[in-house]
């Protein structure tokens, strides 16, 4: 019989600690969130590496261990960071707290990878007439799609390694942002420079609009007066516009080594960076083009 041996070019990162709920081990239990994603997608992450030690106690699970467990699904993967990952087991009394256990554990393991959360709220109807067994969750939402505020995921609940339920939750995250705040009062259409914010870090749970990061701060200027010590978002902030509506404007349209210039009339008032509807003074039709300095801008065809 001919044995299909897989041998995956994947870099996986074992963890140094790591803490379970349930019972049992699976592999994603061990490696970084990044190793997560990537097992996750080959579903490869819900393979069993074993039994999880009692409350309270630990148990070292090695590369060489893992190896092995791997071997019998015909499965070699690459290892990098710790040679071994210390896991621990902790103590959950009720199916509510261990979904709540569940749902922090993701959110330490996923959301680093866009952005620190903080769980502040979990609402979610607990599932009822589940067999009797090991209960154990897991959550099939993006990281990426996490904002400041209520969210929802979907979570299936398994009973003994088979899933018997998929439920949403609602949970509401603060999460910590690196803000501008001013550091004096700016009146309206007044161009911010760099001495008139101080970055600090904040936490929130309520985002009413995009917050300025430092990239982005240079050739904004004000929509509206602003006081002292106001956290700066882009209801409060527009680019200094180097363009006016009804302007006439010059625009480089560039092709490989071909560069054109022409003029065009300025349908909409923008920034540099930003993208504004401009109109063939000849043919009368309308293009998009990035402004790129005092009334110009470029085309690339």
């Amino acid at each position: 019989m001919l044995l299909l041996y897989i041998i995956l070019s994947l870099n996986i990162e074992l963890k140094e600690h790591a803490t379970v709920t349930g019972s049992k081990l699976y592999l994603k239990d061990l490696v970084t969130a990044d190793s997560q994603i990537q097992l996750k997608t080959r579903q490869l992450d819900r393979i069993p590496v074993g039994f999880a030690p009692q409350s309270g106690q630990w148990k070292s699970i090695n590369r060489s261990y893992l190896d092995g467990v791997l071997s019998r699904e015909n499965i070699e993967l690459k290892w990098s960071g710790a040679e071994a990952c210390r896991v621990s087991r902790k103590t959950i009394k009720n199916t509510s707290e261990l979904l709540e256990a569940t749902v922090t554990e993701w959110l330490q393991q996923y959301a680093p990878l866009s952005g620190k959360y903080t769980l502040e709220k979990l609402q979610a109807p607990v599932p009822h007439n589940l067999p009797k067994g090991e209960i154990t969750f897991a959550i099939y939402s993006a990281a990426k799609s996490l904002r400041p505020g209520m969210n929802v995921l979907r979570v299936d609940a398994y009973v003994n390694d088979v899933k018997k339920k998929s439920f949403s939750v609602s949970i509401q995250l603060a999460m910590e942002v690196l803000a501008a705040r001013t550091t004096r009062y700016i009146d309206r259409h007044e161009t911010i420079q760099a001495g008139d914010v101080v970055w600090e870090t904040i936490k929130t749970n309520r985002l009413l609009s995009p917050l300025v990061t430092k990239d982005q701060l240079s050739g904004c200027q004000t929509k509206i007066a602003i006081p002292a010590g106001t956290v700066l978002d882009w209801r409060k902030l527009e680019k200094t516009p180097l363009i006016e509506r009804n302007q006439l404007v010059y625009v480089s349209a560039v092709n490989g080594s071909l560069s054109i210039r022409m003029q065009a009339k300025s349908m909409d008032r923008g920034g540099i960076g930003e993208v504004v509807r401009l109109k063939n003074i000849d043919s009368g039709k309308t293009f998009l083009a990035t402004v790129s300095g005092t009334g110009e801008a470029k085309l690339r065809l």
